[in-house]
Formats: C-alpha cells, structure tokens, sequence
C-alpha cells in the first residue's frame, strides 16, 4: 500500500465524503484526488477508536473501501503545566493526524463541561441521506440542478431550506433556491424556473396543502399537476411522495392497532408481522392510539385528540376521565387568522391518544425563568438516530414553546 497521506487539518467527516479524498503524494508535488478505489491510508483523530468505527466506519468503508484508517483519540487527562488549549495543541502536534473529526472547540466544551451535543452526526446523516435520494433520481433519468423552494417570506423555513441546500452543494451538487411562487408548471410536461425545467425539487412546504393548491388567477389544480409528473417519472420530489404515509398520525393509530392484533395479523400473513425488537419498542414508546375516543372513555381515562395533519399543537384537545374537553390549542402565532386555523385543523380526521402527563420543569429564558411541560423530540434520518430537540412550553406544545439545549455526559453512548 502506498502510504499517501492527506494533510488537512480541520477538514470534515462531510467534506471528505462529498468531494472525494484529496492526497500530496510522498515528497512534496502538487495536491490531487484519489478515486474510490485507490489504496491509501489515513490518520483521523476522534473521540476514540470504538466511537469511530461505530458512528463512521461503515459509511466510509461504503464510499471508499480501500482506504485504510487509523484512528487516534482525543487527549486524556491533564498537565498542570498546560492549558487545555495547549494540552489540545501538543496532542496535535504529536500525532498529526491528517484528518480532526472533533475541532478544538468541541472538545474543549466537553472537556470544560463534561458535556457533548445530542446532535453531533445530524450534518452527516442529512448529507448521506440527500446522497442516496439524489443518487437514485440520477439513475432514473432526473439527474441535474436540485431545486430548495419554500415560502420565501417565512424567515425560518426559508433558513432552513438554504442550510440543507449549503450542505448538497457541499457535495458537489447544483443547487439553488427558487422561491415557491416563482416555480411555473406545464401540465404534462414539467416544472421550470426561469424557463429551465427542474429534474429535483426539495419543498419545504406540507404534501397535504400542495394535494390542494390552485392557481390564483385561473384556479387550475396545479398541486395535482405536479404530483402528476411525479407519477410519470418527470420529477423527483424529497421527501418523496409517500412520505406522506408516515407523516400522518393516523399511522401511530394503524401501528398500535395491528400490534394489538399481532396474532391475528401474523397468521394471515403467514410470518410475524413485527419483531421481537419492534413490539418491545411499539409497547415502551408508543401510547395507546385509536380513531375513536371509545375505549378512553369506556374505561374512564383521560386522553388527547389529535389532527392526522397537526402541526405545533394546532388542532390538539385534552379531555378528562368524564371525556369533558378541559384544553385545546389553535395556536399564537400572527400568520394566519384564528378563524382560517380553526377551519383547517378542525375539519381534519382525528386520532385519540392515551393522555400522558409530560415533565414540568423550568428553564432559563431572555424574559427570566419559565415554567412549563418539556416534550423531547427525536431527529430520525435515513434510519438513523440524529439528535433531540427539546420544547418546553403548556400542557400542548404550541408554536410559542420555548426551544431547549440539550446534551450528552461525554462518557453516555447516544444510543443510551
């Protein structure tokens, strides 16, 4: 093996992937790439060896299975004759790893703090993710620009869109932001910007109000036009269409049903329907779901009802063991009128969950100290457990919730 190794300090896990892994070959000469399938070898330093292999090495063995990593930690301990700073600097120069996988930031936090962030793989998960829907849309002919598109006077979702936008374009991929109402629609034929057609479109923008939407000027149904050419293979959609699936809460209803029924539902199959590792995690993390409230109120409990298409509590309603309505939330928030957001949400199917009394807790805000229920949110991407995002707001977590900090002890595996 020839022992070509990279020097960059600093780079990252994602921009190793994205544009390939760059060398010097031995003795000085000019910077190049080497291919996936080259032999190399690379000095990377993580928090340890085990972690490594664990959060990264198969995805790198995937992209480049000829490249040979040795890992080297982060410092340990301490020199009462150093700084942290200077003990992170000596380490560095001791071992010259070419590649940090942990900056000097990050580990000073942990090794002041004791902590490390819940979310420290999301960027390369998102990037992986993005990879592999974009990889797959290339081979069925929809390969080229990847537009982001969300409405553009909506501050959060338009940053949002651009941060996942940066990290495609990380990896090599054309892209850019095309706001909503600048996308134009031939029926039949396909989506454009400008007059360039769009192979790709990324929107930050609910299925369900797309399934719906008509022109304002000639009241033609183009949110079906579109997911006409999806249907015809003339463009790609992330997330695809039949996320839609997963993303109504009539799905909790449907999974707590046939776990319910499992014996049932395996026989007339032929095979188990779940596994022993799903129905463990169906019956510790999942609350009892129905599309009736009758069971609750059957057996005097309390219990929530909820929009299959809810978003940050709108539509959602607390109901005691009588089955009496106590609470319901509509949301705060300016953009659209109480009657339009009533009209919406409460016209939707329903689904009747087991109330569960959340956490109350206090946290530390710009206005002072704050008192409120903390509901913990769970990142999945491509499978993969990506982070947490605690809210701490009321007994229903509207869009006025606080957002919450959250992290790790350094020696916690996140899967813990």
């Amino acid at each position: 093996m020839s022992k070509r190794h990279v020097m960059l300090i600093a780079a990252t896990a994602l921009a190793l992937i994205a544009g390939g892994c760059a060398s010097k070959p031995d003795g000085g000469g000019e910077w190049k790439t080497f291919e996936q399938d080259e032999q190399a070898s690379l000095k990377v330093m993580y928090w340890d060896e085990q972690s490594f292999h664990e959060d990264y090495g198969n995805l790198f063995k995937s992209y480049y299975p000829n490249v040979e990593f040795e890992v080297i930690g982060l410092p340990v301990g301490s020199d009462p004759s150093l700084t942290v700073t200077e003990l992170y600097n000596r380490h560095i120069e001791e071992n010259r790893p070419d590649i940090l996988f942990v900056d000097k930031h990050r580990w000073l936090e942990s090794h002041t703090c004791g902590l490390q962030a819940t979310s420290g793989k999301m960027r390369l998960h998102i990037a992986h993710a993005f990879r592999q829907l974009l990889e797959h849309y290339k081979s069925i002919g929809l390969g080229g620009r990847v537009v982001f598109t969300c409405y553009e006077w909506h501050v959060e979702d338009r940053r949002n869109t651009e941060y996942l936008m940066e990290i495609v374009q990380e990896m090599g991929y054309d892209a850019c932001y095309v706001p909503l109402s600048e996308l134009e629609i031939v029926r039949g034929e396909g989506l454009y910007s400008e007059g360039e057609r769009i192979p790709v479109l990324y929107r930050l923008y609910p299925l369900e109000y797309l399934v719906n939407d008509e022109s304002e000027d000639t009241e033609d149904r183009i949110g079906e036009w579109m997911l006409e050419l999806v249907e015809e293979g003339k463009l790609g959609l992330i997330n695809p269409a039949q996320s839609i699936l997963t993303q109504s809460k009539g799905f909790m209803a449907l999974i707590w049903s046939l776990y319910e029924r499992h014996e049932e539902a395996s026989d007339l199959l032929g095979e188990p329907l779940y596994t022993d590792q799903q129905l463990e995690a169906i019956q510790q993390y999942l609350l009892p779901t129905y599309y009736n409230p009758a069971l609750f109120i059957q057996q005097g409990q309390a219990y929530v009802a909820k929009g299959y298409w809810g978003r940050e509590g709108k539509g959602t309603s607390l109901f005691d063991e009588a089955g009496q309505l106590t609470e319901a939330e509509w949301g705060q928030s300016e953009e659209d009128s109480r009657e339009d957001i009533q009209n919406y949400y409460g016209n939707q199917p329903l689904i009747y969950q087991l109330r569960c009394q959340m956490e109350n807790v206090q946290v530390h805000t710009e206005d002072g100290p704050f008192s409120g229920y903390l509901l913990t949110g769970v990142y999945v991407i491509g499978g993969q457990y990506s982070g947490l995002l605690p809210r701490v707001g009321g007994r229903i977590t509207g869009d006025m919730a606080y957002y919450c900090p959250a992290a790790f002890p350094i020696y916690m595996k996140e899967e813990h």
